[in-house]
């Protein structure tokens, strides 16, 4: 039972190729049912961990992953559809999202060696990143999922845009304060 949080998260992961598949072939709604299974896993899954106080490094990093996995899949997978209207959009939030987490990743290393004891901890604004970052994939996802080809998203850009625009700034802003963040800890194992 102990082990529950940490398989939902390995599920949550084996789903992301299917999530991939199912929307480049066009099957939106199927789509958008996997990915909103997949951030409702997110958040149960920690609770759980929580709950049966599972809780372990090992169950941290493999939520993590699975959340950045399954968020720059979802923005791969509609950078490579080219959605009208929204691909320069889309490119920016998949470019900017794939360079904090490759930043956050060569942090992380360069911290962990030189720090070994160091002890990663989301930040609140990375929390509130990955949930803006949902809400906009999810209501990407329901908008396509009226009939694509018939359906002209220019009348709800209104919407999405401003969303976009917001994801991509906490986005920025949680990558430089994890950059900040790794810098404070390789400062004191210097000092």
């Amino acid at each position: 039972m102990s082990q529950l949080p940490n398989i939902i998260s390995g599920l949550r992961l084996l789903f992301i190729p299917i999530f991939i598949l199912t929307f480049l072939d066009g099957s939106y709604l199927l789509a958008l049912i996997i990915f909103v299974l997949m951030s409702i896993s997110d958040a149960f899954d920690g609770m759980l961990a929580r709950k049966l106080n599972a809780q372990s490094q090992f169950g941290a990093y493999l939520d993590a992953i699975a959340d950045k996995l399954m968020i720059l899949s979802a923005f791969l997978a509609m950078h490579l559809a080219s959605l009208p209207y929204l691909d320069d959009t889309i490119s920016v939030l998949f470019y900017s999202c794939l360079y904090r987490d490759l930043m956050l990743l060569v942090g992380a290393i360069i911290t962990f060696k030189y720090s070994p004891h160091y002890r990663f901890k989301p930040l609140y604004i990375s929390k509130i990143n990955t949930v803006f970052q949902m809400i906009l994939i999810i209501s990407i996802l329901f908008l396509l999922q009226d009939n694509y080809y018939s359906y002209d998203i220019r009348s709800d850009l209104y919407i999405i845009l401003p969303m976009a625009y917001i994801t991509i700034t906490t986005t920025i802003v949680s990558g430089v304060l994890y950059i900040v963040s790794f810098g404070k800890a390789f400062n004191k194992k210097i000092n």
